[in-house]
Protein backbone atom coordinates (compact mmCIF):
# COMPACT_ATOMS: atom_id res chain seq x y z
CA UNK A 1 0.00 0.00 0.00
CA UNK A 2 0.94 3.63 -0.58
CA UNK A 3 1.81 5.40 2.10
CA UNK A 4 0.20 8.93 3.00
CA UNK A 5 2.50 11.87 1.85
CA UNK A 6 4.37 12.93 5.35
CA UNK A 7 4.13 16.75 5.59
CA UNK A 8 6.28 18.62 8.48
CA UNK A 9 4.18 22.42 9.06
CA UNK A 10 6.43 24.87 11.48
CA UNK A 11 4.39 27.42 12.94
CA UNK A 12 0.72 27.56 14.41
CA UNK A 13 -0.32 30.62 13.73
CA UNK A 14 -3.97 31.07 11.55
CA UNK A 15 -1.09 30.27 8.22
CA UNK A 16 -0.18 26.85 9.67
CA UNK A 17 -3.42 25.50 11.23
CA UNK A 18 -5.49 26.37 8.28
CA UNK A 19 -2.06 24.45 5.67
CA UNK A 20 -2.12 21.62 8.54
CA UNK A 21 -5.66 21.28 8.62
CA UNK A 22 -6.32 20.78 5.23
CA UNK A 23 -3.74 18.74 4.90
CA UNK A 24 -5.02 16.03 7.28
CA UNK A 25 -8.37 16.60 5.42
CA UNK A 26 -6.67 15.77 2.17
CA UNK A 27 -5.21 12.29 3.99
CA UNK A 28 -1.62 13.27 4.33
CA UNK A 29 0.37 12.51 7.20
CA UNK A 30 1.33 16.09 8.58
CA UNK A 31 2.73 16.79 11.84
CA UNK A 32 2.84 20.61 12.75
CA UNK A 33 5.70 22.03 15.26
CA UNK A 34 5.40 25.22 17.80
CA UNK A 35 8.10 27.06 19.36
CA UNK A 36 5.52 28.70 21.86
CA UNK A 37 3.25 27.17 24.68
CA UNK A 38 0.34 28.19 22.96
CA UNK A 39 -1.31 27.69 19.19
CA UNK A 40 -2.92 30.68 17.29
CA UNK A 41 0.40 33.13 16.73
CA UNK A 42 -1.10 37.08 16.60
CA UNK A 43 -5.06 35.49 17.50
CA UNK A 44 -5.85 35.02 21.22
CA UNK A 45 -8.60 35.57 23.12
CA UNK A 46 -9.52 36.05 27.08
CA UNK A 47 -11.96 36.73 29.14
CA UNK A 48 -11.33 38.82 32.64
CA UNK A 49 -13.37 40.42 35.22
CA UNK A 50 -16.48 40.38 32.80
CA UNK A 51 -14.65 41.41 29.78
CA UNK A 52 -14.22 39.41 26.66
CA UNK A 53 -10.44 40.61 25.32
CA UNK A 54 -9.07 40.20 22.25
CA UNK A 55 -4.94 40.16 22.30
CA UNK A 56 -4.45 40.57 17.85
CA UNK A 57 -7.28 40.64 15.41
CA UNK A 58 -10.67 42.09 16.97
CA UNK A 59 -12.71 40.92 13.84
CA UNK A 60 -12.17 38.57 10.93
CA UNK A 61 -14.12 39.35 7.50
CA UNK A 62 -15.76 36.38 5.85
CA UNK A 63 -14.90 37.85 2.21
CA UNK A 64 -13.53 34.33 0.24
CA UNK A 65 -14.80 31.00 0.18
CA UNK A 66 -12.03 29.38 1.98
CA UNK A 67 -12.79 31.29 5.21
CA UNK A 68 -16.62 30.58 5.02
CA UNK A 69 -15.61 26.92 4.09
CA UNK A 70 -13.18 26.56 6.82
CA UNK A 71 -15.51 28.14 9.45
CA UNK A 72 -18.14 25.58 8.72
CA UNK A 73 -16.03 22.53 8.11
CA UNK A 74 -14.64 23.16 11.55
CA UNK A 75 -18.37 23.06 13.19
CA UNK A 76 -18.22 27.06 14.21
CA UNK A 77 -20.89 28.36 12.03
CA UNK A 78 -23.26 28.46 15.23
CA UNK A 79 -20.73 30.30 17.04
CA UNK A 80 -20.42 33.03 14.43
CA UNK A 81 -21.12 36.24 15.82
CA UNK A 82 -22.01 39.21 13.25
CA UNK A 83 -21.09 42.70 13.97
CA UNK A 84 -23.73 45.40 14.91
CA UNK A 85 -24.46 47.65 11.96
CA UNK A 86 -22.90 50.38 13.63
CA UNK A 87 -19.89 48.95 12.13
CA UNK A 88 -20.17 50.22 9.09
CA UNK A 89 -19.57 53.68 10.39
CA UNK A 90 -16.13 54.50 10.74
CA UNK A 91 -14.58 57.75 11.78
CA UNK A 92 -11.88 59.40 11.04
CA UNK A 93 -10.66 62.37 13.13
CA UNK A 94 -9.99 66.00 11.57
CA UNK A 95 -9.41 68.84 13.66
CA UNK A 96 -9.58 66.69 16.82
CA UNK A 97 -13.16 65.77 16.24
CA UNK A 98 -14.39 62.45 14.82
CA UNK A 99 -16.06 62.53 11.65
CA UNK A 100 -17.45 59.60 10.10
CA UNK A 101 -15.34 58.75 6.27
CA UNK A 102 -17.64 58.20 4.00
CA UNK A 103 -18.96 55.08 2.36
CA UNK A 104 -19.34 56.37 -1.13
CA UNK A 105 -18.13 58.72 -3.83
CA UNK A 106 -21.27 61.27 -3.40
CA UNK A 107 -20.27 60.97 0.77
CA UNK A 108 -17.23 62.63 0.11
CA UNK A 109 -17.98 65.40 -2.18
CA UNK A 110 -20.65 65.90 1.10
CA UNK A 111 -18.69 65.03 3.87
CA UNK A 112 -17.15 67.95 6.35
CA UNK A 113 -14.04 65.62 6.05
CA UNK A 114 -12.48 67.07 2.76
CA UNK A 115 -12.48 70.66 1.66
CA UNK A 116 -14.16 72.32 -0.83
CA UNK A 117 -10.76 72.15 -3.14
CA UNK A 118 -9.60 68.63 -1.84
CA UNK A 119 -13.17 67.78 -3.15
CA UNK A 120 -12.35 69.51 -6.59
CA UNK A 121 -8.88 67.85 -6.76
CA UNK A 122 -10.88 64.51 -6.33
CA UNK A 123 -13.60 65.07 -9.13
CA UNK A 124 -10.44 65.64 -11.48
CA UNK A 125 -8.83 62.81 -10.88
CA UNK A 126 -9.38 60.75 -14.13
CA UNK A 127 -7.97 62.91 -16.11
CA UNK A 128 -4.58 62.15 -14.13
CA UNK A 129 -2.14 60.00 -16.23
CA UNK A 130 -1.15 56.89 -14.56
CA UNK A 131 2.80 56.39 -14.50
CA UNK A 132 4.36 54.09 -17.15
CA UNK A 133 7.78 53.59 -15.64
CA UNK A 134 8.42 50.63 -13.33
CA UNK A 135 9.12 52.57 -10.10
CA UNK A 136 7.92 50.95 -7.21
CA UNK A 137 5.73 53.69 -5.70
CA UNK A 138 4.76 54.71 -1.95
CA UNK A 139 1.53 54.69 -1.22
CA UNK A 140 1.94 58.21 -0.17
CA UNK A 141 3.30 59.49 -3.58
CA UNK A 142 0.54 57.68 -5.44
CA UNK A 143 -2.14 58.60 -3.44
CA UNK A 144 -1.04 62.56 -3.62
CA UNK A 145 -0.20 62.10 -7.39
CA UNK A 146 -3.77 60.98 -7.94
CA UNK A 147 -6.08 62.60 -5.58
CA UNK A 148 -4.05 65.02 -3.59
CA UNK A 149 -3.12 65.51 -0.51
CA UNK A 150 -5.96 65.75 1.62
CA UNK A 151 -7.41 62.28 0.46
CA UNK A 152 -3.75 60.87 1.48
CA UNK A 153 -4.03 62.44 4.96
CA UNK A 154 -7.49 62.19 6.24
CA UNK A 155 -8.70 58.23 4.37
CA UNK A 156 -5.65 56.48 3.54
CA UNK A 157 -3.30 57.56 5.86
CA UNK A 158 -5.26 56.62 9.14
CA UNK A 159 -7.03 53.15 7.34
CA UNK A 160 -3.22 52.20 7.07
CA UNK A 161 -2.41 53.22 10.42
CA UNK A 162 -4.85 51.11 11.76
CA UNK A 163 -4.69 47.71 9.61
CA UNK A 164 -0.84 47.51 9.13
CA UNK A 165 0.12 49.95 11.87
CA UNK A 166 2.52 51.14 8.94
CA UNK A 167 3.07 54.70 7.00
CA UNK A 168 2.04 55.22 3.67
CA UNK A 169 5.08 56.95 3.26
CA UNK A 170 6.90 53.71 3.61
CA UNK A 171 4.82 51.25 2.52
CA UNK A 172 4.52 50.37 -1.73
CA UNK A 173 1.16 50.76 -3.29
CA UNK A 174 2.73 47.63 -5.96
CA UNK A 175 2.59 44.95 -3.06
CA UNK A 176 1.08 45.97 -0.54
CA UNK A 177 -2.11 47.32 -2.04
CA UNK A 178 -2.00 45.34 -5.42
CA UNK A 179 -5.62 46.15 -6.60
CA UNK A 180 -4.86 50.00 -6.55
CA UNK A 181 -1.95 49.26 -8.09
CA UNK A 182 -3.51 47.27 -10.83
CA UNK A 183 -6.82 49.50 -11.49
CA UNK A 184 -4.02 52.56 -12.78
CA UNK A 185 -2.37 50.04 -14.82
CA UNK A 186 -4.98 48.51 -16.47
CA UNK A 187 -7.79 51.58 -17.01
CA UNK A 188 -5.75 54.88 -16.00
CA UNK A 189 -8.90 56.26 -13.77
CA UNK A 190 -8.65 54.81 -10.22
CA UNK A 191 -11.89 56.67 -9.31
CA UNK A 192 -14.94 56.89 -11.59
CA UNK A 193 -17.69 57.07 -9.65
CA UNK A 194 -18.24 54.78 -7.23
CA UNK A 195 -14.74 53.02 -7.73
CA UNK A 196 -13.46 55.33 -5.04
CA UNK A 197 -15.59 53.57 -2.60
CA UNK A 198 -14.08 50.03 -3.38
CA UNK A 199 -10.65 51.13 -3.45
CA UNK A 200 -10.89 52.59 0.39
CA UNK A 201 -13.64 50.74 1.92
CA UNK A 202 -13.25 47.38 0.00
CA UNK A 203 -9.43 47.34 0.21
CA UNK A 204 -9.62 46.69 3.74
CA UNK A 205 -13.49 44.88 4.62
CA UNK A 206 -14.66 43.81 0.78
CA UNK A 207 -14.59 40.75 -1.39
CA UNK A 208 -12.40 39.92 -4.30
CA UNK A 209 -14.18 40.78 -7.41
CA UNK A 210 -16.21 38.38 -8.73
CA UNK A 211 -16.73 36.57 -5.27
CA UNK A 212 -20.77 35.42 -4.48
CA UNK A 213 -19.78 35.01 -0.87
CA UNK A 214 -21.48 37.41 1.50
CA UNK A 215 -19.23 39.74 3.36
CA UNK A 216 -19.82 39.56 6.98
CA UNK A 217 -17.78 41.36 9.63
CA UNK A 218 -17.73 38.31 12.34
CA UNK A 219 -15.96 37.14 15.50
CA UNK A 220 -17.08 34.05 17.48
CA UNK A 221 -19.34 33.85 21.08
CA UNK A 222 -15.69 33.32 22.80
CA UNK A 223 -13.57 35.62 20.29
CA UNK A 224 -11.85 35.08 17.51
CA UNK A 225 -9.31 33.17 19.66
CA UNK A 226 -12.01 30.22 19.10
CA UNK A 227 -11.11 29.64 15.42
CA UNK A 228 -7.05 28.51 16.35
CA UNK A 229 -8.56 26.80 19.41
CA UNK A 230 -10.79 24.86 16.83
CA UNK A 231 -7.82 24.03 14.67
CA UNK A 232 -5.88 23.04 17.66
CA UNK A 233 -8.61 20.55 18.72
CA UNK A 234 -8.99 18.96 15.14
CA UNK A 235 -5.38 18.61 14.62
CA UNK A 236 -5.15 17.10 18.40
CA UNK A 237 -1.79 14.45 18.71
CA UNK A 238 -0.28 16.07 15.42
CA UNK A 239 0.17 19.19 17.12
CA UNK A 240 3.86 19.38 19.03
CA UNK A 241 3.61 22.44 21.30
CA UNK A 242 6.88 24.09 22.68
CA UNK A 243 8.88 22.39 19.67
CA UNK A 244 10.86 24.87 18.30
CA UNK A 245 12.82 23.57 15.04
CA UNK A 246 16.17 24.79 14.74
CA UNK A 247 17.61 22.79 11.81
CA UNK A 248 16.42 20.59 9.11
CA UNK A 249 18.40 17.66 6.89
CA UNK A 250 18.11 16.47 3.67
CA UNK A 251 18.61 12.91 3.41
CA UNK A 252 21.32 12.42 1.40
CA UNK A 253 20.46 10.96 -2.03
CA UNK A 254 16.65 10.70 -1.07
CA UNK A 255 15.55 14.08 -0.93
CA UNK A 256 13.35 14.07 2.32
CA UNK A 257 13.88 15.49 5.67
CA UNK A 258 14.30 15.43 8.96
CA UNK A 259 13.88 17.95 11.53
CA UNK A 260 16.29 18.74 14.55
CA UNK A 261 15.53 20.79 17.70
CA UNK A 262 13.97 20.85 21.61
CA UNK A 263 10.63 18.53 21.07
CA UNK A 264 11.24 18.43 17.33
CA UNK A 265 13.71 15.86 17.28
CA UNK A 266 12.47 12.22 17.68
CA UNK A 267 14.43 9.42 16.67
CA UNK A 268 11.00 7.44 15.61
CA UNK A 269 9.83 9.95 13.57
CA UNK A 270 10.13 8.99 9.75
CA UNK A 271 11.38 11.95 7.41
CA UNK A 272 8.95 14.25 6.01
CA UNK A 273 8.52 14.65 1.65
CA UNK A 274 7.99 18.16 2.16
CA UNK A 275 8.33 21.29 5.54
CA UNK A 276 6.39 24.39 5.32
CA UNK A 277 6.97 27.57 6.94
CA UNK A 278 4.90 29.69 8.11
CA UNK A 279 6.62 31.34 10.98
CA UNK A 280 7.90 35.12 10.73
CA UNK A 281 11.19 35.91 8.73
CA UNK A 282 13.39 36.79 11.28
CA UNK A 283 12.81 33.41 12.78
CA UNK A 284 12.86 31.54 9.39
CA UNK A 285 16.97 33.37 9.60
CA UNK A 286 17.68 31.39 12.57
CA UNK A 287 17.00 28.40 10.83
CA UNK A 288 19.96 26.06 10.01
CA UNK A 289 19.67 23.87 6.27
CA UNK A 290 22.29 21.41 5.91
CA UNK A 291 24.45 23.44 8.58
CA UNK A 292 23.73 26.88 6.83
CA UNK A 293 21.77 29.39 8.99
CA UNK A 294 19.61 30.68 5.87
CA UNK A 295 20.21 34.57 7.45
CA UNK A 296 23.71 33.76 6.23
CA UNK A 297 22.79 33.64 2.64
CA UNK A 298 21.85 36.65 0.55
CA UNK A 299 18.18 35.72 0.39
CA UNK A 300 17.98 34.90 4.03
CA UNK A 301 19.64 38.67 4.45
CA UNK A 302 16.79 39.75 2.51
CA UNK A 303 14.09 38.41 4.45
CA UNK A 304 16.03 39.27 7.98
CA UNK A 305 15.54 43.12 6.42
CA UNK A 306 11.77 42.56 6.50
CA UNK A 307 10.74 45.73 8.92
CA UNK A 308 7.82 44.46 12.11
CA UNK A 309 7.02 47.67 13.94
CA UNK A 310 5.99 47.14 17.58
CA UNK A 311 2.28 47.54 18.55
CA UNK A 312 0.97 47.41 21.67
CA UNK A 313 -3.01 46.91 22.22
CA UNK A 314 -4.65 49.02 25.29
CA UNK A 315 -7.71 47.27 26.36
CA UNK A 316 -9.85 49.57 28.82
CA UNK A 317 -13.07 48.99 30.73
CA UNK A 318 -15.06 51.81 31.12
CA UNK A 319 -18.33 53.23 32.85
CA UNK A 320 -20.19 54.14 29.62
CA UNK A 321 -21.47 56.87 31.53
CA UNK A 322 -18.23 58.35 31.34
CA UNK A 323 -17.82 58.76 27.43
CA UNK A 324 -19.48 61.49 25.49
CA UNK A 325 -19.17 59.90 22.33
CA UNK A 326 -22.38 57.40 21.89
CA UNK A 327 -19.41 55.04 20.50
CA UNK A 328 -21.78 54.36 17.19
CA UNK A 329 -19.40 52.33 14.85
CA UNK A 330 -16.39 50.62 14.14
CA UNK A 331 -13.77 53.06 16.00
CA UNK A 332 -12.07 55.94 15.79
CA UNK A 333 -8.46 56.15 12.93
CA UNK A 334 -6.18 59.27 13.98
CA UNK A 335 -4.38 60.53 10.90
CA UNK A 336 -0.65 61.05 11.48
CA UNK A 337 -1.05 64.78 11.01
CA UNK A 338 -3.23 65.14 13.79
CA UNK A 339 -1.73 65.71 17.00
CA UNK A 340 -2.45 62.89 18.96
CA UNK A 341 -0.36 59.86 20.01
CA UNK A 342 -2.58 56.74 19.69
CA UNK A 343 -3.47 55.11 16.08
CA UNK A 344 -6.86 54.61 16.57
CA UNK A 345 -9.90 53.06 18.97
CA UNK A 346 -12.17 50.05 18.24
CA UNK A 347 -15.79 50.57 20.24
CA UNK A 348 -15.39 46.68 20.88
CA UNK A 349 -18.28 46.48 22.96
CA UNK A 350 -20.79 48.63 20.22
CA UNK A 351 -19.61 45.73 18.04
CA UNK A 352 -20.45 42.47 19.31
CA UNK A 353 -22.67 41.23 22.35
CA UNK A 354 -21.46 39.97 25.40
CA UNK A 355 -17.96 41.75 25.32
CA UNK A 356 -18.33 43.99 28.32
CA UNK A 357 -20.35 43.94 32.20
CA UNK A 358 -23.67 45.69 31.66
CA UNK A 359 -23.49 49.54 31.73
CA UNK A 360 -19.42 49.29 30.97
CA UNK A 361 -17.87 50.15 27.31
CA UNK A 362 -15.01 48.09 26.29
CA UNK A 363 -12.32 50.13 24.12
CA UNK A 364 -9.33 48.47 22.53
CA UNK A 365 -6.46 51.30 21.68
CA UNK A 366 -3.62 50.83 19.24
CA UNK A 367 -0.41 52.50 20.03
CA UNK A 368 3.10 52.45 18.24
CA UNK A 369 3.36 51.21 15.19
CA UNK A 370 5.62 52.41 11.96
CA UNK A 371 4.44 55.56 13.52
CA UNK A 372 5.69 55.82 17.04
CA UNK A 373 7.16 52.72 17.86
CA UNK A 374 9.08 54.13 20.65
CA UNK A 375 5.92 54.84 22.02
CA UNK A 376 4.63 50.81 22.07
CA UNK A 377 7.46 50.37 24.22
CA UNK A 378 6.59 52.68 27.01
CA UNK A 379 5.80 51.47 30.67
CA UNK A 380 2.46 50.50 31.18
CA UNK A 381 1.59 53.37 33.37
CA UNK A 382 3.08 55.71 30.27
CA UNK A 383 0.42 53.72 27.78
CA UNK A 384 -2.30 54.08 29.83
CA UNK A 385 -2.03 58.04 30.46
CA UNK A 386 -1.43 57.73 26.74
CA UNK A 387 -4.71 56.44 25.78
CA UNK A 388 -6.75 58.09 28.69
CA UNK A 389 -5.05 61.55 27.60
CA UNK A 390 -5.97 61.35 23.87
CA UNK A 391 -9.47 59.68 24.38
CA UNK A 392 -10.79 62.20 26.87
CA UNK A 393 -10.13 64.40 24.05
CA UNK A 394 -11.51 63.06 21.03
CA UNK A 395 -14.42 61.02 22.75
CA UNK A 396 -15.01 62.79 26.12
CA UNK A 397 -13.52 59.48 28.06
CA UNK A 398 -13.59 60.80 32.00
CA UNK A 399 -12.22 59.39 34.96
CA UNK A 400 -10.22 56.23 35.46
CA UNK A 401 -10.85 53.01 33.65
CA UNK A 402 -12.35 50.39 35.79
CA UNK A 403 -10.37 48.13 33.54
CA UNK A 404 -6.72 47.76 31.82
CA UNK A 405 -5.53 44.91 29.95
CA UNK A 406 -2.21 45.62 27.62
CA UNK A 407 -0.78 43.29 24.82
CA UNK A 408 2.52 44.43 23.60
CA UNK A 409 3.80 42.57 20.19
CA UNK A 410 7.18 43.64 19.97
CA UNK A 411 7.40 42.80 16.38
CA UNK A 412 3.73 42.88 15.03
CA UNK A 413 3.15 42.57 11.53
CA UNK A 414 5.25 42.49 8.26
CA UNK A 415 5.58 45.96 6.54
CA UNK A 416 5.37 46.00 2.77
CA UNK A 417 7.90 48.63 2.21
CA UNK A 418 8.95 50.14 -1.25
CA UNK A 419 11.44 47.45 -2.64
CA UNK A 420 9.42 44.26 -0.93
CA UNK A 421 9.44 42.77 -4.56
CA UNK A 422 13.22 41.57 -3.15
CA UNK A 423 11.38 40.07 -0.48
CA UNK A 424 9.29 37.74 -2.31
CA UNK A 425 12.07 37.06 -4.78
CA UNK A 426 14.21 36.15 -2.27
CA UNK A 427 11.06 33.85 -1.18
CA UNK A 428 11.19 32.28 -4.10
CA UNK A 429 15.12 31.77 -4.70
CA UNK A 430 14.94 29.57 -0.97
CA UNK A 431 12.70 27.47 -2.40
CA UNK A 432 14.17 26.85 -5.56
CA UNK A 433 17.48 26.35 -3.80
CA UNK A 434 15.70 23.91 -1.14
CA UNK A 435 13.89 21.72 -3.16
CA UNK A 436 10.47 20.54 -0.71
CA UNK A 437 10.83 23.77 1.80
CA UNK A 438 7.62 25.53 0.94
CA UNK A 439 7.68 29.45 2.83
CA UNK A 440 3.98 30.53 3.48
CA UNK A 441 2.87 33.57 6.26
CA UNK A 442 2.13 36.84 6.78
CA UNK A 443 5.29 38.37 5.31
CA UNK A 444 4.21 36.57 1.74
CA UNK A 445 0.47 36.34 1.75
CA UNK A 446 -0.73 38.98 3.11
CA UNK A 447 -1.52 40.30 6.51
CA UNK A 448 -5.60 39.51 6.42
CA UNK A 449 -6.65 36.50 8.29
CA UNK A 450 -8.79 35.80 4.99
CA UNK A 451 -6.35 36.17 2.62
CA UNK A 452 -3.69 33.98 4.81
CA UNK A 453 -6.47 31.49 5.28
CA UNK A 454 -7.25 31.39 1.24
CA UNK A 455 -3.51 31.02 0.73
CA UNK A 456 -2.83 28.15 3.21
CA UNK A 457 -5.65 26.32 1.64
CA UNK A 458 -4.36 26.45 -2.16
CA UNK A 459 -1.16 26.02 -0.87
CA UNK A 460 -2.13 22.60 1.13
CA UNK A 461 -4.61 21.46 -1.86
CA UNK A 462 -1.10 21.41 -4.11
CA UNK A 463 1.41 19.75 -1.89
CA UNK A 464 -1.31 16.99 -1.13
CA UNK A 465 -1.71 16.47 -4.61
CA UNK A 466 2.08 15.34 -5.29
CA UNK A 467 3.16 11.79 -5.71
CA UNK A 468 4.28 10.66 -1.96
CA UNK A 469 7.80 9.27 -1.30
CA UNK A 470 8.14 5.66 0.44
CA UNK A 471 9.23 5.58 4.09
CA UNK A 472 10.48 2.39 6.11
CA UNK A 473 10.43 2.87 9.90
CA UNK A 474 14.06 3.72 9.61
CA UNK A 475 13.53 6.28 7.47
CA UNK A 476 15.17 5.52 4.24
CA UNK A 477 13.32 5.32 1.38
CA UNK A 478 12.05 2.04 -0.48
Amino acid sequence: MTPNRRIAVIGAGISGLTTAYRLQEYGCDVEIFEARSQSGGRIGSSRRQGYLLEHGPHTILQRNRATRDLIDDLGLRPEVTVANEDANRRYVVRDGRPLPIPMSFDGFLQSDLLSTRAKLRLLAEPFVRPRNDDVDETLASFVERRFGPELLEYAFSPFVGGIYAGSPHRLSVRHGFRRLWELEQSGGSVSGGAVLKRLIVDRFFGADEGDDVERDLFSFKGGAGRLVERLTESLGERMHMGAAVESLHKVPGAGIWTLDGEGAAGEDRPPFDDVVWTGPTYRLADLSVDGTPIGDTDAGEVLDDVYYPPVSVVAMGVDADRVEHPLDGFGVLVPEVEPYDILGCLFISTLFPGRAPDGQALLSTFVGGARRPELAKAPDEELVDVVRDDLEDLIGLSGQPEFVDITRWPRAIPQYEVGYGRVFAAANTLEEQYSGLHLGGNFRDGIAVPDLIETATDRAQRLATRPPRFHTPLGRTA
